[in-house]
């Protein structure tokens, strides 16, 4: 199959629709956003587990002419770079990735430093994840409502080590919070950040699978979900053993399309990369999976891409 061709196709149509609408078709690229960048302090945060659909653009402007918005390629189908991108797709899809990807994070947007074509590659493919080597660059402090909520999206990743859930609105982690049965104490349990990364795969994988034209961050819609008048869904399922879902089987119910096909949540962890309906069609994913504990990348052989 001529999985370049049919990326490139959709890279073509995004292209022509930005510049129909007078838009820079190409990848964002933060060098050019944020002029004072190099002056900006700067926080390792290690290898962890991004979401993709945060995953906007590159550092620097590079390669970024491969692509267009979305990381989809456009470069001619007989090209050099076409053929290193098509190779590496049957990498990944027979060995999955074995090195991460390196990006810069700069409020709560990923930007890639070296790996585009990894990125490309897993976005087309359909994947949610990213395994990456994080740097977190410090913005300039200010009191502006944007800032404060970045800030509490930093304490939140530090805390839990969750960095799929990015809130939009201040004051929106303190919410998440209050739900029934997420946090107990002032501290998260194991236990806890299990449950709600679970339950927010769950809905994460339904939103991004059914959503079109809404430009609602994942999170954001999360919330207001499991906080509307009379929603079961406020409780997240014990980490400790499988029970079924009721908001989710009420919703379901209702008509409410942001759910998954499953009722019932298992003690397993859910694995980070491929949707769920993606996971059973290809068998596993294990090759994107972080360290549980510490998270950090146990490294096979340099992915030269």
């Amino acid at each position: 199959m001529d999985h370049y061709g049919k990326a490139r196709r959709e890279g073509l149509r995004i292209y022509s629709a930005a510049i129909q609408a007078h838009e820079d078709p190409y990848l964002p690229v933060l060098e050019e956003t944020e002029p004072a960048l190099a002056r900006l302090n700067r926080n390792a945060l290690g290898v962890q587990t991004v979401p993709l659909e945060r995953v906007a653009g590159s550092v620097s402007r590079g390669r970024s002419y491969a692509f267009t918005r979305g990381f989809y390629p456009i470069l001619e189908s007989g090209s050099e770079f076409a053929g290193k991108w098509e190779r590496l797709y049957a990498s990944v899809e027979e060995n999955g990735i074995n090195q991460p990807v390196t990006l810069l994070e700069y409020m709560g947007t990923y930007y890639v430093t070296e790996g585009n074509k990894r990125v490309s590659v897993m976005k087309c493919m359909g994947a949610v994840d990213i395994e990456g080597d994080v740097t977190r660059v410090i913005p300039p402090q200010t009191d502006d409502a944007e800032h404060q909520a970045y800030s509490e999206y930093c304490d939140f990743t530090r805390e839990t080590g969750i960095f799929q859930i990015f809130f939009t609105k201040l004051g929106s982690y303190q919410k998440l919070c209050t739900l029934p049965g997420v946090r107990a104490g002032e501290s998260w349990t194991e236990d806890e950040i299990l449950a709600l990364k679970r339950v927010y795969s769950t809905f994460r994988s339904a939103y991004l699978s059914l959503r079109e034209t809404d430009s609602t961050e994942v999170g954001d819609a999360f919330l207001a979900l499991r906080l509307r008048p009379g929603h079961a869904g406020g409780a997240v399922p014990d980490a400790r053993g499988g029970r079924d879902v009721s908001a989710d089987a009420a919703d379901r119910r209702g008509g409410d399309p942001l759910v998954a096909d499953h009722e019932t949540v298992g003690p397993a962890e859910e694995k980070p990369g491929f949707p769920a309906a993606e996971r059973r069609e290809r068998g596993t994913d294990d090759h994107l999976r972080p360290d549980r504990t510490d998270h950090r990348y146990r490294a096979g052989q340099a992915d030269p891409h």
